[in-house]
């Protein structure tokens, strides 16, 4: 399932494109044309899917949507009003936690939503105390990051936090160090498969591809999920970058960065992903408005246009109705 927005809603189609449906009304999502910088909205607005593909929920100031692909419904979650809340689900894909000022979880299930712990926050002077959530592969944990002491100059200085560790038999809150986060580099929680609580800056970039992160948006993946091949845009010209002219997309092998094949494309691409079963690669720009491509992922033939017009969030496998319990 390929999910796109247009027009500040959410919507869903095959690989094919065909059978494109609207999964939102109202344009709850703040990125559109007309809303300023699109961009720094989109950023602002992440949307998350659960594991097993049946939810998507995004958060933000004017948007607080958790939609059933099962049912099709779109409800809301109970959040304050003045807050842009950070969030993860549950491994097994039945709760959402998210922080504002403190950390909730609600139960998709039940429809409840219960506040877990009360943080001694230090106002960041953005209106939210809580800034990462991410939960740990085997549901036992939530990290979060907390209590940020600001530097006065938000663009040249270094904001530090706290890293908390909360244990969800007991609610116990545990301190685990701190957390540094800079306007040029973002620093994010992450889990690694032997159950650390860290983060990317910690890990580094290799590790952290590899670790369960609170990055808070879809992340286009790079490499495929057998994790043999890998997809990389860069520049056709040395003159311009990726993001103002020609690109070149080239598959090449992980373990030896051998290249497998090159495409060159006329225009700007500045989004590659793989699709969950490795057949294909989807491609995008950073606009609003502007096709959406997919191609065949083993030779680089076929280029297919999926969506003439919309920008690309995701691709995860399909939700089907006979998979409910």
């Amino acid at each position: 399932m390929v999910l796109f927005a247009r027009d500040g809603d959410l919507w869903r189609t095959n690989l094919d494109g065909d059978g494109v449906e609207r999964l939102t009304e109202g344009a709850p999502l703040v990125w559109r044309p007309g809303m300023g910088d699109w961009w720094v909205s989109y950023l602002s607005t992440p949307i998350q899917v659960s594991p097993d593909g049946r939810w998507i929920t995004f958060l933000g100031a004017h948007a607080r949507v958790l939609i059933d692909l099962a049912t099709e419904a779109q409800g809301g979650m109970p959040m304050p009003d003045d807050v842009s809340p950070v969030g993860d689900w549950s491994p097994d894909s039945r709760y959402f936690a998210y922080g504002t000022d403190e950390l909730y979880v609600h139960d998709v299930q039940t429809g409840h939503t219960t506040q877990l712990a009360d943080p001694p926050i230090v106002d960041d002077g953005a209106g939210r105390g809580v800034r990462e959530v991410v939960w740990s592969p085997d549901g036992q944990f939530i990290g979060f990051a907390c209590c940020y002491v600001i530097p006065t100059d938000v663009y040249t200085g270094t904001a530090v936090g706290q890293i908390r560790r909360l244990e969800l038999a007991t609610l116990a809150v545990e301190s685990m160090g701190q957390i540094d986060s800079h306007v040029a580099m973002s620093n994010h929680l992450c889990w690694t498969e032997e159950g650390e609580l860290t983060t990317t800056k910690a890990l580094g970039w290799d590790r952290a591809r590899e670790a369960r992160c609170s990055h808070g948006r879809p992340q286009p993946r790079t490499t495929s999920a057998d994790g043999i091949e890998q997809a990389l845009l860069n520049a056709v010209s040395l003159d311009t970058s990726v993001s103002t002219g020609a690109t070149r997309l080239t598959v090449s092998e992980v373990a030896t960065d051998e290249i497998i094949w090159q495409q060159e494309f006329s225009r700007t691409v500045e989004i590659v992903t793989w699709s969950p079963d490795d057949r294909y690669l989807l491609l995008d720009d950073l606009e609003p408005h502007s096709p959406i491509w997919r191609i065949e992922s083993d030779d680089g033939t076929s280029l297919t246009l999926i969506i003439e017009d919309g920008f690309l969030v995701d691709v995860i496998p399909q939700w089907h109705h006979w998979a409910r319990e």
